[in-house]
């Protein structure tokens, strides 16, 4: 889990973590989730336990599924051009450089597991 969230550290301007973990800048990332969402979609892509990913995010099952939908949602989007808004395409272009960011450091291509999801 570690892995991905070093991989996910360039890619956000980061707010205040003491009060959610993987807390972005709502100023400049349009809202706080933002990260905590792309970290839950990923996450459940690479086959992370999800009561993990909830004790590492301090939240709820029920919280981790809506951000899981939300996730998957945008991104599904973002692939046919179709966004809602300037979020769902926000989260769809920072999921790609996540991707990037960990085909960079593994060698591997991260896109094909993702396909698998949507």
């Amino acid at each position: 889990m570690t892995d991905l969230e070093r991989s996910m550290r360039g890619q956000f301007i980061w707010g205040d973590e003491t009060r959610k973990p993987m807390a972005t800048d709502e100023e400049y990332e349009g809202n706080i989730e933002v990260a905590r969402t792309i970290f839950v979609g990923l996450s459940n892509m690479y086959g992370f336990e999800p009561l993990d990913v909830c004790d590492h995010l301090e939240i709820g099952y029920d919280v981790f599924n809506q951000k899981l939908q939300t996730f998957k949602d945008n991104y599904r989007a973002g692939v046919t051009g179709q966004w809602t808004g300037q979020q769902a395409k926000r989260m769809y272009i920072k999921t790609g450089l996540v991707l990037n960011a960990i085909k960079y450091k593994t060698q591997t291509n991260p896109y094909i597991k993702l396909e698998e999801i949507l």
